[in-house]
């Protein structure tokens, strides 16, 4: 007889604010996976998020970062992963910088397009870049100031929305 693997996720059931994290997550997968799409990959990043939102402090703050991060990573996951190191278009960029969601990440002063583009803080790309790079558990000590969460928050969710309604073919990398 096969065996079956349980966890209970008692953190989450006791905080409504991870239950909400818990259900933004799967609202997530819901939107962006097609029938046939889960793999093993995609099984382990959910049971790990799971997991992860589980053990964190029940803090609103820090649940928060946690829903943002994890949509970044999804994103990556799916293979959307946006250019943080140099302006997309090759270019350095300078303390001036930007995030196109349309050029799917940063643009210098020279290719910013002032309607699409959201002013960007060397911390909050930082961020951004770790939450791609690394485990979500070692980035909760992560310090910012109140306006750069939100401007990490606001650039997540904006190329989430673009990727989503782009109706993107997931690709695996």
């Amino acid at each position: 007889a096969g065996s079956r693997m349980q966890q209970n996720f008692r953190g989450i059931r006791k905080s409504y604010g991870k239950i909400q994290a818990g259900l933004h997550l799967l609202s997530l997968l819901q939107r962006n996976l097609k029938d046939g799409d889960a793999d093993e990959k995609m099984f382990a990043f959910i049971m790990s998020a799971f997991a992860t939102l589980d053990a964190i402090p029940d803090n609103k703050g820090v649940i928060w970062f946690f829903a943002h991060a994890t949509e970044l990573k999804l994103l990556t996951l799916l293979g959307i992963r946006p250019e943080l190191s140099h302006c997309v278009e090759g270019h350095a960029v300078s303390e001036n910088m930007f995030f196109d969601v349309h050029a799917g990440g940063l643009v210098c002063e020279k290719h910013r397009r002032p309607a699409l583009s959201l002013a960007l803080t060397a911390p909050v790309r930082d961020l951004m870049h770790k939450s791609i790079e690394q485990e979500i558990t070692s980035l909760i000590q992560e310090t910012a100031k109140r306006k750069e969460w939100q401007m990490f928050a606001s650039v997540i969710r904006s190329y989430r929305k673009y990727n989503e309604n782009k109706n993107f073919v997931p690709t695996r990398i």
